[in-house]
């Protein structure tokens, strides 16, 4: 299952898209959880429907990771369009579009 997840950075609030979960809703690997400054996302929620429950330029950055992209255009663009939403930056993570 996909999610979401924010955390801090260097003082900012990140959220990252495409975070890989198990059935439980936690983070599967280590991957997201590096992005953030020495500690665990502050949320961590299922990617359900194509809205993101956050407001307008809410983050300075969305990373969105290579899950993301493997998901149906019509999905992965409503997405894409809700990270640019929600962050003032979006940066796709390793290699993504």
């Amino acid at each position: 299952m996909l999610g979401v997840a924010w955390g801090i950075v260097e003082g900012n609030e990140v959220l990252v898209v495409g975070a890989v979960l198990d059935e439980e809703h936690r983070l599967i690997g280590q991957e997201v959880p590096a992005i953030f400054d020495g500690e665990s996302p502050r949320e961590v929620l299922p990617l359900a429907g194509f809205a993101l429950p956050y407001d307008d330029l809410r983050f300075q950055e969305c990373h969105v990771m290579p899950p993301a992209y493997c998901l149906s255009e019509r999905y992965r663009e409503a997405v894409l369009a809700e990270a640019g939403r929600v962050a003032v930056r979006v940066v796709p993570e390793h290699g993504g579009a």
